[in-house]
């Protein structure tokens, strides 16, 4: 945009509005058809007609209106996307053209005006204009000089799709050319485009007012601001900016950018590339009719200043399939291409920094910022948060305790304390802890972990028969889950030593000693799900399909939060042997990787074995504790007798549990199944329980274990 500078001074001051920019561009381009041809109204010219003079003044007012900050479309195309004289020229022709019929007739009048002069011309012929409603090349060409160069595909006006070509030979100039579709109600101040692939608008994604408002730590804070300030302070050698956020919560990633970006004066405008990836197979897999919907996307989003935010990008690259690569990168080279800031969340990061070193020799940069998991006093501020926000009356000790349970996203804890209030405002205040905990509860639960099986009981620890160390050792493990987060965290020991987040323990002892049971009253009594991992799923015979198992297990355990139960460890854990060939390599190997995602994983992991001495010692020291469940004495089985049977059986006067309990050498387990055969029998003679159902149950389970048994003892 040219600008004089010996203008008179109220020819230089800004636009009021957009209706006092549109009067001015009416009376440039009335005066247009008057010129002679060849005529240039811009600083090229060596006239100073009434055109050029009304031209050059509109090119002050409208750069006066913007250092003013009072926006008008135009003036805000010409910014964004660079624009020269003559593009600038062409819009203006064809948003008179398009809104004001009496410039529509005039401009009409010419150009048959010029084709019946060049009735004898075949260079004229060719250039007639074919697209009624279109506007003559070579009649605009004729008003405003040589306009070719403005209708190359990589020019601004076609690259950021301001105009559309109609059946356009450049080198005759033939054909015609109209504005893009919503650029005239924009134009005319009326309507703004909203970023969109296919029938899916994107999502705009709101800016807090302060930072202290993200609930994230200190150092990305930092990051952040750091970021906005160098983008403010980039040079014109830079190119576009590419922000790539790996983050376990897509909509923290999401509030992060709309700060940042909220500070360089743009907003961010979020499109799932799941739906870039719908549209791409919907389309016969054709590359460039999606990449057009993208440039779209982006051009509309630099009208409303925007900034392209891709989520799940991951779905634009699927197994080594050439076409969803050619996807991916197509994708990021476009937003590089067509905007000087966009941010993808998550996705391959090899695959972002390939693309973008790609894009270097064109000022292209990357700023890539991962973002770990909130710590425990992060998650619960988020709780105190939106139990602000739903005005619900959680104490800071529940709130300490859940978000020290449950390692929940920001947006899940959103999730959890929406579905909350909802529930409160029905029941009511009393039981809200309970509500609490089952609103979590239901969250950690809410899809299946594939290989894992959930293992639901309602044992605590009161329930469990064990000698004293066990309980103790158990109360030891209970203590090291609910108070990490300020051991953890809070004294520094996640900084200082790795992988210390993590709790492994170890439970042995004999079958039916209540292994599987303590492992339940563990997760109970930190209201935790339990899952209980079944090895031969994990393990597999194929090359790599294990480490996949064994990732989706643990990936998906971690954004639960679950405690996660591998019985029957010895199988994996056996004491090692001499690789004799490509198999046992192999089988170390699948040990090793498991045992690497066990000792990374960031909750509890209890494992249990019946056959300790089969253990390599080794592997010993990877366990925090390892807690012994002996076969239970006289005494403790006079407790399982007791407490096995539920309160309404009855029992005959002639039960003896006493004499079962020091003459029945028999586990936990045991005596369990024992109790429930013996209430069968009861049940079919229609009795209460006798000795003799007592007497003939135990039997059975001597005969399962392979032991002689003698009911005279009894």
């Amino acid at each position: 945009m040219h600008v004089l500078t010996d203008l008179p001074a109220d020819l230089t001051r800004p636009y009021s509005d957009n209706a006092a920019f549109l009067d001015d561009l009416r009376r440039f381009v009335e005066s247009l058809p008057a010129w002679p041809r060849g005529a240039l109204p811009d600083s090229t010219s060596g006239t100073l007609d009434a055109g050029a003079y009304t031209w050059r003044a509109i090119a002050a007012r409208m750069a006066a209106t913007v250092r003013s900050e009072i926006f008008i479309p135009l003036a805000h195309v010409a910014l964004v996307f660079q624009l020269d004289a003559r593009e600038l020229q062409l819009l203006s022709l064809a948003l008179l053209i398009e809104t004001d019929r009496s410039v529509a007739d005039a401009f009409a009048a010419l150009t048959h005006e010029l084709d019946e002069s060049g009735a004898g011309d075949d260079n004229a012929q060719l250039a007639r204009d074919p697209t009624p409603g279109g506007i003559a090349l070579r009649t605009a060409a004729h008003l405003l000089g040589d306009i070719r160069s403005s209708l190359f595909t990589d020019s601004a006006l076609l690259l950021s799709q301001l105009i559309e070509l109609v059946d356009v030979n450049v080198s005759t100039l033939g054909g015609g050319y109209r504005l893009a579709r919503a650029m005239t109600p924009y134009l005319l101040g009326l309507a703004a485009p909203q970023p969109r692939i296919g029938d899916h608008l994107a999502v705009d994604v709101p800016a807090e007012a302060s930072l202290d408002e993200l609930i994230v730590d200190r150092d990305t804070k930092r990051q952040l601001v750091r970021f906005a300030d160098i983008c403010a302070a980039s040079g014109a050698r830079f190119g576009a900016s590419l922000l790539h956020i790996e983050a376990d919560d897509a909509a923290l990633a999401g509030a992060l950018a709309a700060f940042a970006f909220s500070r360089l004066g743009y907003g961010v405008s979020q499109i799932d590339a799941r739906h870039l990836r719908s549209a791409f197979q919907n389309d016969n897999h054709r590359l460039a009719p999606l990449m057009q919907q993208l440039r779209l996307a982006c051009r509309d989003a630099a009208l409303c200043t925007q900034v392209i935010m891709l989520t799940d990008s991951e779905a634009l690259v699927g197994d080594d399939e050439r076409d969803q690569a050619d996807l991916f990168d197509s994708a990021i080279e476009t937003l590089l291409e067509m905007t000087p800031y966009c941010v993808v969340v998550n996705g391959p990061a090899r695959r972002v920094i390939d693309v973008v070193t790609r894009q270097r020799s064109r000022g292209a940069r990357l700023f890539p910022m991962r973002i770990p998991p909130i710590s425990a006093d992060l998650r619960r501020r988020a709780w105190e948060k939106y139990a602000s926000f739903y005005e619900l009356p959680l104490d800071h000790r529940l709130m300490t305790a859940v978000a020290g349970a449950y390692a929940f996203t920001e947006a899940r804890i959103a999730a959890v304390m929406g579905t909350l209030a909802g529930r409160y405002a029905l029941i009511g205040e009393e039981g809200i802890d309970s509500l609490v905990w089952d609103a979590c509860r239901a969250e950690a639960e809410d899809q299946p972990i594939g290989v894992a099986k959930r293992v639901d009981t309602p044992y605590r620890l009161d329930d469990l028969v064990a000698p004293e160390r066990t309980i103790e050792l158990l109360h030891e493990t209970l203590g090291q889950v609910r108070y990490r987060p300020k051991v953890i965290d809070e004294w520094g020991f996640a900084a200082k030593y790795a992988n210390v987040t993590n709790l492994c323990v170890l439970f042995h002892g004999p079958p039916g000693t209540g292994k599987t049971m303590a492992s339940s009253i563990v997760a109970n009594e930190l209201s935790l799900p339990l899952y209980r991992v079944d090895l031969s799923t994990v393990l597999s015979k194929y090359i790599g399909e294990t480490e996949r198992n064994i990732a989706q297990l643990f990936d998906r355990a971690e954004s639960m939060n679950v405690v996660l139960l591998f019985d029957e460890a010895e199988g994996l854990f056996s004491k090692r042997t001499e690789s004799k060939d490509s198999h046992d390599r192999f089988a170390n190997l699948q040990v090793g990787y498991l045992l690497q995602r066990i000792e990374t994983y960031p909750g509890l992991v209890i494992l249990s074995t019946n056959l300790m001495s089969n253990l390599d010692k080794a592997f010993l020291r990877r366990f925090r504790f390892v807690i012994e469940f002996p076969f239970p004495t006289s005494e403790e089985r006079l407790r399982l007798w007791r407490q096995i049977f539920p309160a309404q059986v009855r029992l005959n006067a002639n039960v003896d549990l006493t004499a079962l309990a020091e003459k029945a050498s028999l586990s936990g387990g045991h005596i369990r199944n024992a109790a429930i055969s013996a209430a069968f029998l009861a049940a079919r003679d229609g009795t209460a329980v006798t000795m003799t159902h007592l007497v003939k149950s135990v039997g059975r389970e001597y005969e399962k274990l392979g032991k002689l048994f003698s009911e005279s003892e009894y």
